[in-house]
């Protein structure tokens, strides 16, 4: 779920701009099985005390609308947590499994301000974009604050994740990992790149731009900063440079992270060092990985079983010509090894006796 410390102060923040104004955001959703369909909603309060009632907030989705129940309340600082489903709301509560948007609708007399949340929509530095949740998993809200030059001044940012393991009215701590690196040609960090991180189930995109980064002494940096766990391709575009996907899906569990450096290619540059040419062959010789470049460069080299997992993954400095790469025992069966060098990819087949 991964509510964090950071969330009580970026609600906070937010009602201090405001202070008459008391805040509600949807922080954890789940939408399959229907048995499981639930929302969590979280808020934080300035001007009134506890416990407090819902009753009669709307929630509205593309289905219908639902009318929270007399009676479910707001309890407790800090564990401002309430847990709605078709059990305590009345009209239609349902949750579309591939998209959706769902809207909070406090009383007009209440005062409050809400954040819904739509999906798939972007998650990245959004409290308002979600992934979708696969089945028997939630998507989660995480925040955190930084604190920016010059002055140091705090700053607000929120993401959503997966979570495999929901736990809905409780807080969690499984919000580590991600996805993160920077974006560079060969002479420094480049600042306009847009990088794409999309998942491989279909659960959404997070798109982000380099010179968004928080980090402003890190050029090119990018991060999707919890993605929760699952299969991910990387794609980075950059005006003036070849569109660039990394040569592996990026798999991940739960708390885990990935760091990726990201080299692009010029396109005037690329244009004249693959016209007309293969730039890589890639074959396999007894238990090497032969690799032929016309080129020197780096070529990324990932092999995979049958079954798609990764076995092995590493970078190879190439030369031009032949060049081979010792390959660790594997086993007998059928493999698969893939090269990605510059905009090129090649893939062969591997059969160990």
């Amino acid at each position: 779920m991964g509510k964090s410390l950071a969330i009580l102060l970026a609600f906070a923040s937010v009602s201090m701009a405001n202070p008459t104004m008391d805040v509600i955001q949807v922080s954890e959703f789940e939408t399959a099985p229907e048995s499981l369909q639930r929302i969590e909603l979280y808020a934080v309060f300035r001007n009134r005390s506890l416990p407090f009632d819902l009753g009669g907030t709307r929630i509205v989705t593309n289905s219908g609308t639902a009318v929270v129940d007399s009676g479910v309340c707001f309890d407790t600082w800090p564990h401002n947590i309430v847990v709605l489903d078709s059990a305590n709301t009345t009209g239609t509560f349902s949750l579309g499994v591939d998209s959706d948007w769902i809207r909070v609708q406090p009383l007009d007399s209440s005062n409050m301000y809400a954040y819904g949340v739509r999906y798939p929509a972007n998650p990245h530095w959004s409290n308002e974009g979600s992934w979708v949740p696969p089945k028997d998993a939630s998507a989660s809200l995480y925040s955190w604050v930084v604190y920016t030059p010059p002055n140091g001044d705090p700053e607000i940012f929120y993401t959503w994740y997966i979570d495999l393991s929901p736990t809905f009215g409780a807080w969690n701590d499984d919000y580590g990992g991600g996805i993160w690196g920077s974006v560079y040609d060969q002479d420094s960090g480049l600042s306009d790149a847009t990088v794409r991180i999309s998942s491989v189930y279909g659960y959404g995109t997070s798109t982000m731009s380099t010179d968004d980064s928080w980090d402003t002494y890190f050029a090119g940096y990018f991060e999707q900063k919890p993605t929760g766990p699952g299969r991910f391709v990387v794609t980075v575009e950059c005006e003036g440079y070849l569109p660039y996907t990394y040569p592996e899906t990026i798999e991940l569990a739960t708390n885990e992270e990935r760091l990726l450096d990201i080299c692009l290619t010029r396109a005037g540059v690329a244009e004249e060092q693959m016209r007309g040419a293969q730039v890589v062959g890639l074959h396999q010789r007894g238990q090497r990985l032969v690799l032929n470049a016309v080129r020197p460069g780096i070529a990324a080299v990932t092999i995979y079983d049958n079954l798609g997992r990764v076995r092995i993954s590493e970078r190879v400095r190439l030369v031009s010509g032949t060049n081979e790469v010792a390959l660790p025992s594997l086993g007998s069966g059928v493999y698969f090894a893939s090269c990605g060098l510059g905009a090129r990819m090649l893939k062969t087949k591997l059969v160990f006796y």
